[in-house]
């Protein structure tokens, strides 16, 4: 039994000390956010685990040549998540014709070993390209509990206006495309009851006052 099955002893020695003198509802609401925060690091932990079958298929499918790719072994990743550094072992293996490797659960799940998660750099992007990267690192930090770099968060913003051009780049292509407006029209749900109003207008009925002859 490791320290990620349970809460490991450090752990209940400070809810014990927490609970018999905390000096403000501030310090509370503070400390039982980094409990939660252990608490999910937790239960991530233990939820890769269970997706790691025991007993790994001796052969899958290459991804990148289509051929069988053979088992080696389990290979430990640190992934930097929502709930700090979280430790996972995934299944490795080898092609025997491209002699490529890859991990399925990586694959998978987008996993992202030595790295931050998707969603640690989606949160991380937003913060940055709405703030200077010091103050916008102090500000990530204080909300998630995550300590990052400048360069970190000037990473992930460069990545989420990556992802927002393409999106931009795949709305204007759509936009030109008369054969996708056509469809998105046929697509789209109908009324069920029209509603019209009439409204007053004035028309012209006289041209313009002629001017008297002297």
């Amino acid at each position: 039994m490791d320290n990620h099955t349970v809460f490991d002893e450090t752990t209940g020695e400070e809810i014990i000390e927490i609970l018999e003198s905390p000096r403000s509802l501030s310090e509370m609401e503070h400390t039982i956010r980094q409990l939660l925060r252990k608490l999910g690091n937790v239960l991530l932990h233990m939820w890769l685990l269970w997706l790691t079958p025991r007993y790994c298929s001796p052969t899958v499918s290459c991804p990148h040549c289509g051929q069988e790719a053979e088992y080696q072994r389990k290979r430990w990743g640190k992934l930097l998540t929502m709930y700090g550094d979280v430790r996972c072992r995934r299944a490795y293996y080898v092609c025997s014709r491209c002699h490529k490797g890859h991990f399925p659960l990586d694959e998978q799940l987008g996993l992202r070993p030595n790295a931050m998660s998707a969603e640690v750099e989606r949160l991380a992007g937003m913060t940055g390209v709405q703030m200077p990267f010091g103050k916008g690192r102090d500000v990530f930090e204080e909300l998630t509990l995550i300590s990052l770099s400048d360069h970190s968060l000037d990473k992930a913003s460069q990545a989420y206006g990556a992802e927002v051009q393409q999106c931009e780049a795949e709305w204007s292509v759509e936009a030109l495309d008369s054969e996708t407006l056509l469809q998105r029209e046929r697509e789209m749900a109908r009324p069920v009851r029209l509603y019209g109003a009439i409204d007053g207008g004035r028309v012209r009925i006289r041209g313009a006052k002629e001017e008297e002859s002297p």
